[in-house]
Order: C-alpha cells, then structure tokens, then sequence
C-alpha cells in the first residue's frame, strides 16, 4: 500500500523534525531561520511530492530543500540594508516623503 504524501510528511514530522532541525540550525547557525526554513520546506514537499512522486529519500529531500530556503533568505536579508540605503538616498535629494493615503 502506498503511502499518501500528507501521511509521510507526518511521520516525518513527528519522527525526524528534531533531527532535522538540528541539522539546519548546525548549518544556519540561527534557530528561527533554520525553523522558518523547515517550515517552508515541508510546504514545498506536499505541494512537489504530489506532482513529481516521494523521492527515494525523504528526509534528505527536506534538509537539502530547507538549506537552500536558509540560504535564499540569508541573501535576501544582506541585499535589504543595499535596498534601504538606496530608497533613503532617493528621500534625501529633497523630496518630501508621499503621504499617507487615509
């Protein structure tokens, strides 16, 4: 009997998550991104695994997924203080900041 993919995701959280996570907060070096990051993941497998099929090996599809989530978001956030800067520049040449539409 095949098992369906909300039915192995479960398993996995309940028998893996602890591991896995400590694997990701190992390698993210941050508890919240590495829980985001998991989080996120698994969304990701019980959307793809119902498309593409359970790959041979589960939990490793997780970690791998959730690194590269970490590792997505951790680029995002170095990018931001660039970002910030350059929006706070354009307010600087004198314009006055847009008011708020009530």
């Amino acid at each position: 009997m095949r098992r369906s993919t909300a039915d192995l995701l479960s398993a996995l959280t309940r028998d893996d998550s602890t591991r896995i996570l400590a694997t990701l907060i190992r390698l993210a070096g941050d508890i919240t991104l590495a829980e985001d990051a998991l989080q996120d993941a698994m969304v990701k497998a019980l959307s793809t695994w119902d498309s593409t099929g359970i790959p041979d090996s589960p939990r490793a599809w997780v970690i791998v997924t959730a690194r590269r989530c970490a590792v997505d978001e951790i680029r995002r956030e170095a990018r931001r203080t660039d970002k910030e800067a350059s929006a706070m520049a354009l307010l600087d040449d004198g314009d006055d900041p847009p008011e708020s539409v009530v």
